[in-house]
């Protein structure tokens, strides 16, 4: 997975990429994007070599996927269903 703090330290901010189109889940998307454990903490810019670009064009809602939670049956329905 991918996990990108976007808020300041101690506040509970933060975007979660579990998949990418093309993967076949967390582990490939981060392997297909060649991220290892080795950015871990570090800061997304030009120098740790990690960073989020403008696209040139809007993504529109639909192309955008949001599911339930996967694996997490054990957190009672309430917290595995929501998205």
């Amino acid at each position: 997975m991918l996990n990108i703090v976007t808020g300041p330290t101690d506040f509970p901010a933060a975007v979660l990429i579990r998949c990418i189109e093309g993967a076949q889940g967390p582990a490939s998307s981060t392997k297909k994007l060649g991220i290892t454990g080795l950015l871990n903490r570090k800061a997304a810019d030009d120098q740790s070599g990690l960073w989020i670009e403008k696209k040139d064009r809007e993504i529109s809602p639909e192309e955008i996927s949001v599911g339930a939670r996967i694996g997490i049956d054990y957190a009672g329905p309430l917290w595995s269903k929501k998205e």
